[in-house]
């Protein structure tokens, strides 16, 4: 019974438990873009996609749309993780915005927040990688996205990480949908990508040597018992 005992502790201690946490990320860029005004796009200001229209204003090209660029640095995942789900959430501050549909997108290039427009906007993938319709007419609240895929890809290193783009489906200018950005002066409000994920527990090295000293106490005792 006791070396029963005894190989189950040393069976639970060689293969560890899995341990499970979650990681809330904040983005390291991210950026609006319009077509309105091409070379002169570049704002990285507090909402992440606002699918305006400009017409009247000098400059502008109509119809208009706005799309939203968006990265984050997922190396705080540990080695060896298994990722259960990734989730990017935005927070939906203004405007109704019963029946839009929008789709994240894989970008396949570089960008940087401080010089991409929209005509230098990063390429991307045709496959779409998440999507949302929001079904109510709410808003002041964050709408929840499933990017488990995409992230999963980009920690087991098939594709390089460079972010996602957030196009609306039927890019129709003044429908006025705002998602706040990373520069949002309310922390409870700026995007975050959380994941959630296990990785599995491994002993000390001292605990494997304090196993050992206990197995042969134990074999000792039952041997002069014996």
């Amino acid at each position: 019974m006791r070396r029963t005992i005894l190989w189950l502790v040393v069976a639970h201690l060689m293969i560890g438990s899995a341990l499970a946490a979650t990681l809330t990320l904040t983005p390291g860029q991210d950026l609006n873009i319009s077509n309105g005004f091409g070379e002169n796009s570049n704002w990285n200001s507090l909402q992440l996609l606002v699918n305006w229209g400009c017409g009247g204003q000098p400059g502008c090209i109509t119809p208009t749309t706005s799309q939203g660029l968006i990265q984050f640095d997922i190396s705080g995942i540990p080695v060896g993780a298994t990722i259960n789900s990734a989730t990017l959430r935005l927070f939906h501050s203004f405007n109704n915005g019963l029946g839009d549909s929008f789709e994240l997108y894989r970008n396949t290039s570089s960008w940087d927040e401080t010089t991409t427009t929209y005509n230098t906007r990063p390429g991307a993938d045709a496959t779409a990688v998440g999507s949302l319709l929001i079904s109510d007419t709410n808003n002041f609240q964050y709408r929840e996205m499933d990017v488990t895929g995409v992230v999963q890809d980009w920690y087991d290193l098939v594709f390089p990480n460079y972010g996602l783009t957030l196009r609306q489906i039927n890019e129709v200018a003044e429908q006025f949908i705002y998602f706040e950005s990373k520069d949002h002066g309310q922390p409870n409000q700026i995007p975050e990508l959380v994941v959630e994920y296990t990785v599995n527990a491994v002993p000390e090295p001292g605990t494997f040597t304090l196993l050992a000293c206990g197995a042969c106490a134990l074999l000792l005792r039952r041997r002069y018992q014996n």
